[in-house]
């Protein structure tokens, strides 16, 4: 089942089908037969952060309260959706409009966190994004504390190593040499090959980010040469096509991202394709990958799809599908949407009639 059979089989209520497939890949991770990084791809709704699906996850988890599945998608929405409400920018950047929807939704999945651990032996789906709330910082948890269970689940799992790495990065509050120390720890515990050689290269990509936050280019090309040399992962290929679009090597930044997103569908990475689209004078191609990235719930990515029609003709067909994207776009948290409608009405673009009045509602 791919990411957008899922969303279907959610938006219409089909949870029987849900719970088959994700139930049947938890049951066949703890009789390992497959490992927790198969687990993880084929958990596919983890990294949608679309808001209008959670009334129906909510009505799913609520009907089936003993079904692990339920509670993890609803877990994984909440979560996904708080870091849309945070954004991107660091921790001590983040307004109290910002922190408050994040712990709103965060106060919600630490419930769903609790009920999914005690409704398998392995949670480590759960236990990642337990993880993923604590590196926000200023998230107050309840008990219990999950942290000493992860510690002990690292050496059998490649899943919360590699988000670990993650959680490390000084710009999440990680201290200096950090990761580094980890990756030490993890170089000595029994991966097979294949397992090692991916975890390697997530965190050369994390010794790339590094670099590039602190304007090291260069460094930040070395080490992401080296990750995707030891294992194309989704998160190295995207990290190499960000530093080639910041080259303005706009052709390769594109092939980069489109090999990654065809290993895993991301709304935050179809947006920077469509962005590197558009920044290659592109505007036809930048268009799908503005909506596949709005479809998975990436509120930014209204505003660019939206910009892409300002020089269209009125259009009853358009203004409907316009306004569908404004309204997703705010409802997902995006500030520049509720901006851009507001532009669109101030200046009449797209034949939506010139009304000041309105203005100040939508700024």
């Amino acid at each position: 089942m791919d990411v957008y059979a899922a969303i279907s089989h959610l938006r219409a209520g089909r949870t029987r089908e849900l719970d088959q497939h994700f139930n049947a890949l938890q049951e066949a991770y703890e009789r390992d037969e497959i490992d927790d990084f198969a687990l993880a791809n084929g958990f596919v709704l983890a990294d949608v952060s679309r808001v209008d699906l959670l009334p129906a996850a909510e009505a799913w988890a609520s009907a089936a309260p003993k079904s692990y599945a339920a509670h993890q998608v609803l877990l994984n929405l909440h979560v996904r959706v708080a870091w849309q409400a945070r954004g991107e920018r660091g921790s001590a950047n983040l307004s109290t409009r910002q922190v408050e929807g994040m712990e709103a939704h965060f106060a919600k999945a630490h419930e769903h966190v609790d009920i999914a651990v005690k409704l398998t032996q392995r949670p480590i789906l759960a236990y990642r994004e337990w993880s993923r709330m604590e590196m926000a910082a200023g998230v107050r948890h309840g008990a219990p504390n999950y942290r000493a269970n992860i510690e002990a689940l690292f050496p059998k799992s490649v899943v919360l190593c590699a988000h670990e790495f993650g959680r490390l990065h000084p710009k999440w509050g990680g201290a200096d040499g950090a990761l580094d120390a980890f990756m030490a720890r993890v170089r000595k515990w029994s991966f097979t090959d294949t397992q090692r050689q991916f975890l390697e290269a997530q965190y050369l990509e994390e010794r790339a980010d590094m670099s590039s936050c602190e304007d090291e280019k260069g460094e930040a090309f070395k080490h992401a040469t080296a990750a995707i040399g030891k294992a194309r992962t989704f998160q190295a290929l995207v990290t190499i096509a960000a530093l080639h679009r910041g080259r303005k090597e706009l052709p390769i930044a594109i092939r980069y991202y489109e090999e990654a997103l065809a290993r895993h569908p991301s709304g935050r990475e179809y947006y920077y394709l469509g962005i590197t689209h558009e920044e290659n004078n592109d505007v036809p191609a930048a268009v799908p990958a503005f909506e596949k990235a709005l479809a998975l719930g990436f509120g930014e990515a209204a505003t660019s799809l939206i910009w892409c029609f300002k020089e269209a003709a009125p259009d009853p067909a358009l203004r409907g599908r316009l306004d569908a994207w404004f309204d997703q776009g705010v409802a997902q948290y995006s500030n520049t949407t509720m901006n851009t409608r507001g532009n669109f009405i101030f200046n009449g673009y797209c034949g939506y009639p010139k009304d000041q009045a309105q203005v100040a509602t939508f700024v």
